[in-house]
């Protein structure tokens, strides 16, 4: 009893150093300054694909809402193209 007692209360203490003081402190520190770079820059990245998704999404839905409300406006300037294309050259 007395022994698991010891050895719960040194894994206990090992725990608890290691939540406060890790115990490589120099490696700690130095994993932190270097990960922290590379964390930011995917910060960065996964901002900027939002922001561009956000901004293609918008486009997107102008786009949908341009084609829906001058679909015919469109269908008559795509056959007059066509008219003029299939004219000209002949």
């Amino acid at each position: 009893m007395e022994i698991e007692l010891f050895t719960k209360g040194k894994v206990i203490k090992k725990n608890h150093q290691n939540l406060h003081h890790p115990s490589p402190c120099h490696h700690h520190h130095h994993h932190h300054h270097h990960h922290k770079p590379h964390l930011f820059l995917i910060i960065v990245v996964v901002k900027a694909i939002i922001v561009f998704f956000f901004f293609l999404y918008i486009t997107y839905l102008q786009f949908l809402r341009n084609i829906i409300s001058e679909d015919k406006n469109y269908r008559k300037h795509c056959s007059i193209l066509v008219q003029k294309r299939m004219k000209g050259p002949s």
